[in-house]
């Protein structure tokens, strides 16, 4: 099983959500999806960015909204870091995942399970438990969407570089809680 596009769907999707909760905006109100303008267009993915400049007086289209709930995520991942996190070692879900089947309506918004599948079908997961060994597969591709070092979940130099956030890749590394290849 590979990650793969649902990897970078998550990231986008994480990401944006931190940048939209420093702006104290609620996830069910937002995007504002549910509002449809006419002639047909239903929601505005700028609105966000659009209000952060309104806000801060600093013009900042989607792009660099995203970019600040990027380095959001990193600094949250790094103070975790700091308070005894061990990256991908406590990256863990709950045992029960992986040894209990899935019942209906135990997924939320998706009362019957269902995921889409490598051929873009929807497939119900019911009856299924995660399966360990692909989850840390996932984990491993998604540290390297992150731009983290994928065999221990810690941050690299190099990307908190990427973020302007060379001063936090110092903090860590003389800690020894960046990853070892690139703490010099």
């Amino acid at each position: 099983m590979r990650f793969g596009y649902a990897g970078e769907i998550l990231k986008v999707d994480l990401t944006n959500g931190y940048a939209k909760e420093s702006l104290i905006l609620c996830d069910f109100r937002w995007p504002m999806t549910w509002a449809v303008y006419p002639g047909g267009h239903v929601g505005d993915p700028t609105l966000e960015s659009r209000i952060f400049s309104a806000i801060s007086g600093k013009e900042t289209d989607e792009a660099g909204l995203n970019h600040i709930g990027e380095r959001i995520f990193n600094l949250q991942r790094a103070i975790l870091l700091r308070q005894g996190w061990q990256g991908r070692q406590d990256d863990r879900l709950l045992d029960h995942f992986y040894q209990e089947p899935l019942k209906e309506g135990d997924i939320h918004f998706t009362t019957k399970c269902e995921v889409m599948g490598p051929n873009g079908e929807f497939t119900s997961l019911i009856g299924k438990a995660l399966d360990e060994e692909a989850v840390e597969k996932m984990k491993s591709e998604y540290y390297e969407l992150r731009g983290w070092d994928a065999v221990s979940g810690l941050l690299t130099r190099t990307g908190l570089q990427a973020l302007g956030l060379e001063d936090v890749a110092s903090d860590l590394a003389g800690r020894g809680l960046l990853n070892s290849k690139d703490a010099y």
